[in-house]
This record gives structure tokens, sequence and C-alpha cells, in this order.
């Protein structure tokens, strides 16, 4: 019964630790791959990205005291990137999917111009003349339109 409750202990502690992690950060136009290689200096957290998704990308950003969990989503904002956490001390960055497809009316087979198509997580584009539309995917698995 003990080893049971010593493991689920080190993974409490181990999912606190991420969270609690703080750093501060004085970023000016700065290369993501050099925020990235700060950030891992100062952290027990490693990313790992293909070099030229990171390569135009930059970062400004102040911050005394900032948590991981604070942090993470500010790079995806300025990078629009997507930086997924596999674990208390991995993060995989990559560059967001584009889905696309056409609307087609069923019974004529002709493309619907200017319909609304909204997905599952939210978001909304309009087809255009020939029925085509396309958006960025937040959702690295799966899309439902």
């Amino acid at each position: 019964m003990k080893r049971p409750l010593i493991v689920a202990a080190v993974f409490l502690l181990t999912q606190l630790t991420f969270g609690q992690q703080t750093l501060s950060v004085a970023y000016t136009k700065t290369a993501l791959k050099d925020v990235l290689t700060d950030i891992e200096s100062k952290t027990k957290v490693l990313f790992s990205y293909a070099p030229d998704v990171i390569a135009s990308k930059t970062i400004t950003l102040q911050g005394p005291n900032t948590s991981l969990t604070a942090l993470l989503p500010e790079l995806a904002l300025q990078s629009g990137l997507i930086f997924e956490k596999i674990s208390n001390q991995h993060v995989i960055i990559s560059a967001p999917k584009t889905a696309c497809g056409y609307l087609y009316d069923a019974y004529t087979n002709t493309p619907l111009p200017d319909a609304l198509v909204t997905t599952n997580e939210g978001q909304s584009t309009r087809t255009n003349t020939d029925g085509a539309f396309s958006f960025k995917a937040r959702n690295t698995n799966s899309i439902t339109v």
C-alpha cells in the first residue's frame, strides 16, 4: 500500500513543480531559439522543435517571477506556434496545421460561396466563391467541421 502512495505523491509533486517554476525574463525582439535556450538553462524543461519552425520568430517579453505555465501561452501567442507540454520536463513546439476543404451543395453539387464553416474548436471562416475554405488548426490531433 505504501508504494502506490509514494508514486502518487511523487507524481503530484512533479505536476506542481512545473506550474510553480518561476523565472525572470527580459526579452526584446530576441530570437525564439535564444529565448528557449535561456529558459532551458534556468529550468529543468527541454524544448523539442525543428530548427526551421522557429527560425524567423522573435519574442518581446518582460516579467519578473513568471511561471512556466503563464510563459508558454505567451510564447505561443507571439510566435504563432503550438507549445505542447508532454511532460513536466518536455515541451514540443510545432507549426500549426492548416485545415482546408470545399463545401458543395448536396443536391446540385455546386460550390457554396460565402457559407459559414465552424469547427468543434470554435473557429469559423467563410467559403470563397469556389466554396473553398481554410484555417489554422489549433488541435494537432483532429478537427470536426
